[in-house]
């Protein structure tokens, strides 16, 4: 407690006091909020398959390099777990090669996309369609990922295309 020796008030002897209990009572209510968001039994995510998210990212490039008229001659996609040992989000890398750039060695386009399932409650239904989106502000065709269901994909009609 902080004595009042005559150079602050009564008012601010109170409010110094009040700011040292909030500076200490900090890493305790840090550590209460989370704990809760870790141990909270409301938000689940169910693992996704890396190999069923990188034939979508194969898909969609062969969808854009369809797209593209024989501009794109070639495409290579790279897909990864987002987060080691957490597979609920895969993150592609896609490029394309176009004949000059074939022969440089380089690519023409790059663009990144995103898989992953949606978080759900343990009230709601289970809902394992994979959504995709675009991560890079590049898109290298006519379709722009949105948090697009890719139910379709299993349909036949990937991508809406």
């Amino acid at each position: 407690m902080i004595k009042h020796d005559g150079n602050f008030t009564s008012r601010k002897c109170r409010e110094l006091t009040v700011g040292l209990v909030l500076v200490r009572l900090r890493p305790v209510v840090a550590a209460i909020l989370l704990g809760a968001s870790i141990f909270s039994t409301n938000t689940f995510a169910h693992n996704i398959d890396l190999d069923k998210s990188w034939e979508l990212a194969r898909e969609y490039a062969r969808l854009v390099r369809k797209q593209s008229n024989g501009r794109y001659l070639h495409y290579n996609t790279n897909c990864v777990n987002a987060f080691p040992g957490h597979n609920h989000i895969v993150r592609c890398a896609v490029a394309y090669q176009d004949a000059k750039d074939t022969k440089a060695g380089v690519y023409t386009c790059k663009e990144r996309v995103e898989f992953h399932l949606w978080a759900h409650s343990r009230a709601k239904q289970l809902n394992y369609v994979i959504y995709g989106r675009h991560t890079s502000n590049n898109s290298c065709g006519q379709i722009r990922l949105e948090r697009i269901g890719m139910d379709a994909y299993e349909s036949g009609h990937p991508f809406g295309g």
